[in-house]
């Protein structure tokens, strides 16, 4: 009898942010839970997570509710990142490898360290 003249129960404010939370960690948990480091534009990353850090901690003290909104910006920050961030280029290191090689080659024997010259004398 009283359920018709009571009030209606508003949404549930958390709601938008569980969402956002299990989506992001159904793809941040397809590795293991690690980040994929062989990602670009980690300094990118982290400075925004810094700037999310600073606006936590000045603005989330005195109006908590804030909180949940940077914490899911948060997370959609790092989700973003691993899923469209492309990956490092490897050439750099190969050309440092091949430089190191080429360098090592051009090297006369008695500038070599010693015991790692061949011996001429067989």
């Amino acid at each position: 009898r009283n359920l018709q003249h009571s009030l209606p129960l508003p949404a549930d404010p958390s709601l938008i942010h569980a969402v956002i939370l299990c989506s992001s960690l159904s793809i941040l948990w397809q590795n293991e839970g690690k980040p994929k480091v062989e990602k670009k534009y980690f300094s990118t990353l982290s400075i925004i997570l810094q700037g999310l850090a600073i606006f936590i901690a000045a603005f989330a003290m005195v109006t908590i509710y804030r909180l949940s909104f940077a914490i899911s910006a948060v997370f959609v920050v790092v989700t973003t990142h691993q899923l469209v961030s492309p990956n490092r280029e490897q050439e750099i290191e190969e050309e440092e490898v091949v430089d190191n090689q080429t360098a090592a080659q051009d090297t006369p024997d008695h500038l070599s360290e010693p015991g790692t010259a061949e011996s001429s004398t067989s």
